[in-house]
Order: C-alpha cells, then sequence, then structure tokens
C-alpha cells in the first residue's frame, strides 16, 4: 500500500563546532584539549582591554599548560580585512599551529579571518575579496569556499554574542565601508569553553548588549521562513532563559549560575543558525556596525523590535505561538500583539540599555547608505515579511532612529 507524504519535511545540520565544555573553572581543562590535538604552538588572539587584564589573561594562558607561543592583541571591533592580516602574520612569525579566542565576537571573527588568510596565503587586505559571500538581490549567492587547510580553534567567550559557535566570519571592508560575511566549516571550533568566571570583568554594558544580540539570534530563528521544530525548540529555550537570567546578572554580576545560564543560552540561541535563514535585524545590524561602528549587540538592542513590529503581520501565528509558550515557560502573561513592547521592557526597563540610533551617535545622513547595502546582504532577503525596496527599509530605520 502506497503511504501518503506529509509536507513535513528537511534537514538538520549541527553545528560547526567539536566539543563544548562548560562550568565554572573549565579553562583548567584547555591544557588537555591541547595536549590531545597535539598542539605545541597556541597564539592567542584577545584585544587590548583583556590583554589588560592580568588576572583573566594569565588564567588563560596558564591553562594552556606552557603551549602559549605568543598573544595577537590589536583586535579591532568590526574586525577590518587589515586586522585579519595582520593576526596571519604573527601566525606565521609564532609558527603557530593553533589559535585560541579570547573574548567575544570580534576576537572570534578576527581568529576566523587569520586562520582564512594564513589558510590561502591571502598578504593584502583586497585578497579577500574573492572569499566573500557574493550576494544580488533578491536570490544569487555565491559562497566561496576556503582552499588550504585550517588551522584549529579554540574558543573562550567572555561576551553573549556567540560567534564562536558558527563556521561565519564577518569582516569590514575600510574600502567600501561595508561588511563582508565569508563561511566554510572549517572555521569551526575544535572546542569552546564556557567558563563564567572569566567573564566577571566584562564591562557591564558588553555582557547585557550582547545578550541580547543572542535574543536577536533566538527571535529571528522563531520567526524565520524556513522554522523547523529542532531549531523552534532551541531558539525558545534560549529565548526563555535570556528573558529570566539577564536580569539577574545585572541585578547580581557576581552570581556564577546565572551567568552560566546565560552562556548556555547564548549557545543555545546560534546552535540551529546554520538551518534556518534570518532577517532584517542581523542584515541591517551587519551594516550599521560596518558603517556607523556600533556594537552588534547595540544593533540589536535598537532594531530587533522595530523588525519584530515591521513583520508583525507576515508573523502573526508565529507570535502567538511564541508568546504561548513563553508565558507558560517564565510563568507571566505575555501578550502577542505586543511581543515587541516586552522586548523593550527587557532591554530597557530591565538592563537599561538604548533603544534609539541616535542614542548610539548614529548620523541620520547615514541611513541611506545603509539601507542600500543591507539589500547586498544575503540575510535580508530572508526577511518574513519580503523587502521589496531600500524605502522601505528606510522606513524601519527611521522608526529605530
Amino acid at each position: 500500500m502506497e503511504l501518503a507524504r506529509t509536507g513535513t519535511h528537511g534537514q538538520f545540520i549541527r553545528p560547526a563546532v567539536d566539543e563544548v565544555r562548560f562550568g565554572a573553572g573549565c579553562i583548567d581543562q584547555l591544557a588537555q584539549l591541547l595536549e590531545r590535538d597535539g598542539i605545541r604552538r597556541a597564539v592567542v588572539v584577545t584585544g587590548k582591554t583583556l590583554a589588560n587584564t592580568p588576572a583573566l589573561l594569565d588564567a588563560v594562558i596558564s591553562a594552556t599548560g606552557g603551549r602559549c607561543a605568543g598573544m595577537f592583541c590589536e583586535t579591532q571591533p568590526h574586525v577590518p580585512r587589515e586586522t585579519a592580516i595582520a593576526a596571519a602574520e604573527f601566525l606565521r612569525e609564532k609558527a603557530a599551529d593553533a589559535v585560541i579566542s579570547l573574548g567575544g565576537s570580534t576576537q572570534s571573527d578576527t581568529a576566523k579571518g587569520a586562520v582564512w588568510a594564513l589558510a590561502d596565503d591571502l598578504r593584502a587586505p583586497a585578497d579577500f575579496e574573492p572569499c566573500a559571500i557574493r550576494f544580488d538581490y533578491p536570490s544569487t549567492r555565491i559562497v566561496p569556499p576556503m582552499k588550504g587547510a585550517a588551522l584549529p580553534i579554540y574558543a573562550v567567550p567572555t561576551t553573549l554574542s556567540a560567534g564562536e559557535f558558527t563556521d561565519i566570519a564577518g569582516l569590514s571592508n575600510s574600502a567600501k565601508g561595508e561588511k563582508d560575511l565569508y563561511r566554510d566549516r572549517k572555521l569551526g571550533a575544535r572546542a569552546v569553553l564556557l567558563d563564567p568566571e572569566l567573564t566577571l570583568n566584562t564591562p557591564e554594558w558588553l555582557w547585557l548588549s550582547s545578550g541580547i544580540k543572542a535574543v536577536d539570534h533566538c527571535v529571528e530563528a522563531w520567526f524565520s521562513i524556513t522554522a523547523q521544530p529542532m531549531v523552534d525548540a532551541l531558539a525558545i529555550e534560549g529565548l526563555a532563559a535570556l528573558m529570566r537570567w539577564l536580569p539577574v546578572t545585572r541585578r547580581n554580576p557576581g552570581d556564577l549560575e546565572a551567568r552560566m545560564h546565560c552562556q548556555i543560552a547564548a549557545w543555545l540561541s546560534v546552535s540551529g543558525l546554520a538551518n534556518v535563514s534570518l532577517g532584517l535585524s542581523h542584515g541591517l545590524g551587519h551594516q550599521l556596525g560596518g558603517r556607523c561602528k556600533v556594537a552588534h549587540g547595540h544593533t540589536s538592542c535598537v532594531l530587533l523590535p522595530q523588525v519584530v513590529r515591521f513583520n508583525a503581520e507576515a508573523t502573526a501565528e508565529r507570535r502567538a505561538l511564541l508568546c504561548r509558550r513563553l508565558e507558560a515557560m517564565l510563568g507571566r502573561p505575555l501578550e502577542a500583539g505586543a511581543f515587541e513592547d516586552a522586548l523593550r521592557v527587557l532591554i530597557v526597563d530591565e538592563l537599561g540599555l538604548p533603544s534609539r540610533l541616535r542614542d548610539l551617535s548614529v548620523a541620520r545622513e547615514d541611513l541611506p547608505f545603509v539601507a542600500r547595502a543591507a539589500l547586498r546582504d544575503p540575510i535580508v532577503a530572508t526577511n518574513p515579511r519580503p523587502i521589496r525596496s531600500a524605502d522601505e527599509v528606510m522606513a524601519v530605520l527611521d522608526a529605530a532612529w
């Protein structure tokens, strides 16, 4: 007897991370991982602020068990291609056999960019051009692969942006004032170590705003036009945990268990993103960062509620389901028609974060450039409400300004 096929189908691709270890003090397991993998000359990629935090830096270097060959401390926000080239040259000089990224997405993306440059022998910023994802709105997409072998990356995050869990790097093209994306499974981390003790020195604004970036991952994954049950489960669990525990970490920054819950939630927020398309909040965030140098956590604070409102009609059924599930998980009422207002309460009232672009020193005259650049971002093409013109993007930016 022939059975009728159902409409439910798809696939799930696991995150490009081999292993995650988590818990207070888990940084002490780094030497074991390096020894297991035969690593002898790891280079730490971090920023000047973290490099000037002796207790944190000493803990990480000590945890390598004498396998640290040097530190590259010149990372820059939004990762100019020039910085990735400089980091690659440092890796060459040190004969590195692995990279340890210490920090947030800036450090993670710098490590990925340097690994790509080393693998494909890129020596100048312009050499990255043929490696970037190329997109012509609305559907033409080319994803060039990395040609060479990649050094393994071990990630030690101190924020909640969760870029270390992906196989995507975002590098700024200084010549164009835009951010380009690069993707290859070889960029996936060999291991990620989530140690809440290492986040205690993270500035409050960065910790909380990067948490909203993780909220953005969850929300846009849930509303994705390619949503699927496995990703739904990851997104709703991550979102509920972030809504519950982020405010706790603001009230009591030393609560390691609350910080651990947030780190795990950030991990959940990106664990299904290889399987779903995202939307306008992420796409605009890329371009605002590249053009206006706004931290990605802050772009999510300002843009996500406006994008949720913009997509309201196209996502009505999913909004109602999301709010019913969050009500059950959080034990408090949540109106489906006002989900963006619940986001504002979290962002502004509970976390004290900005909600307007003008509060982030974004010049209004830059917005038309950002709107046009967003149409060249492949993520914008999969927004739940189709984007038909730069004018529609401008309407969202105007509302956020």
